[in-house]
């Protein structure tokens, strides 16, 4: 009879090895895969709020500069990102309300909403209060 070594793998331990393996790279891609749908959503969320910032920002020197005669266009009215407001997203919406709240006090709530809800948050609210004439230079 002749001896066997012990020196190799036997085909099971190949098979087990093998198959260890494959969960572990299924595992993992699973991870970075839903690590770059994640990464997607938040990017998606972060240009939301910046257009959102953006749009208060532009309202709120219209009210400090005492410029509030393009104000009452903008109460209610929600409207398409596009050209015209050098937005270039044209898959979301966005809804500014400009309300009077005294002669010298305005509220501005500026919500923006994506078309496709699944790729991110239903919105992104932005609400200030903005006083007229009032400005942060020195």
């Amino acid at each position: 009879m002749k001896n066997r070594s012990s020196k190799g793998f036997t085909l099971a331990e190949i098979l087990i090895s093998l198959s260890i393996l494959s969960i572990l790279i299924l595992v993992f891609f699973g991870v970075i895969n839903t690590s770059i749908k994640n990464n997607k959503k938040n990017e998606i969320d972060i240009n939301s709020l910046s257009l959102a910032q953006s749009e208060v920002e532009n309202i709120r020197i219209q009210i400090k500069n005492n410029n509030t005669s393009n104000l009452k266009d903008l109460e209610n009215n929600e409207f398409i990102i596009g050209e015209n407001h050098n937005y270039t997203f044209d898959n979301c919406d966005i809804d500014v309300l400009v309300e009077q709240k005294s002669d010298l006090l305005y509220e501005v709530n500026v919500t923006v909403k994506y078309k496709n809800p699944k790729d991110s948050r239903k919105k992104v609210q932005i609400i200030t209060q903005v006083v007229v004439g009032r400005s942060n230079s020195t």
